[in-house]
């Protein structure tokens, strides 16, 4: 009998966007890439799926409706205890957006091209593993 190698489940990454088309080509590219994706399209639903799956990095836009945006998940993320340590990589369109406080990974602009979005979640998940 020979032995098995041992390989590591694929990371888990926790897409939000309420446009569902950059929901939908996120996952699939990132699902291509080899992780695993949850998705949410609120932030409130956002922070409930990342305390239930302790995600490896979470992907947010900033300009989410709702009483919660993507900087407040971000700082909601920041304040949980056992989520403080997950990479976040910011995602936004808008230029005018206030990210003083807002304690993340990397920023990057709309749009994102698929080999951008998966290069910056590998490294970032490379960095918090090794941090």
């Amino acid at each position: 009998m020979e032995p098995t190698e041992k390989t590591e489940p694929p990371a888990v990454i926790l897409v939000v966007d309420n446009d569902r088309d950059t929901l939908t080509v996120h996952e699939r590219v990132l699902s291509s890439a080899g992780f695993r994706v949850v998705s949410a399209s609120r932030a409130a639903e956002a922070l409930e799926y990342a305390r239930a799956t302790r995600p490896d990095a979470i992907i947010t836009d900033l300009r989410l409706p709702g009483p919660m945006d993507g900087a407040d998940l971000i700082r909601e993320v920041r304040r949980d205890a056992a989520l403080r340590d997950v990479p976040i990589v910011a995602v936004s369109g808008g230029k005018d957006i206030d990210l003083a406080g807002v304690p993340m990974a990397t920023l990057l602009r709309k749009p994102v091209s698929p080999r951008a979005l998966v290069s910056h979640v590998r490294a970032v998940i490379l960095s918090a593993r090794s941090a």
